[in-house]
């Protein structure tokens, strides 16, 4: 069983975002942890920061333009 664990702490002017993937055990956890290490940056550098970009002020999504 692995554990995801996401934080977030003030930082600066911002929110410092911490994510966490624990646990994997043996030869096998050790090749997840690499496939996943993939899967983790594209979606930590790019499908986040285009959720974030998508957000308001107050943590709302914005609607699309059609």
């Amino acid at each position: 069983m692995t554990e995801v664990a996401y934080r977030l702490e003030p930082h600066g002017s911002g929110t410092r975002f911490t994510y966490d993937h624990t646990g994997f055990t043996g030869a096998g956890g050790f090749f997840m942890a690499k496939i996943l290490g993939s899967v983790r940056t594209k979606m930590l550098t790019t499908g986040l920061p285009a959720v974030l970009s998508d957000l308001d002020d107050q943590g709302a999504l914005r609607p699309k333009n059609p």
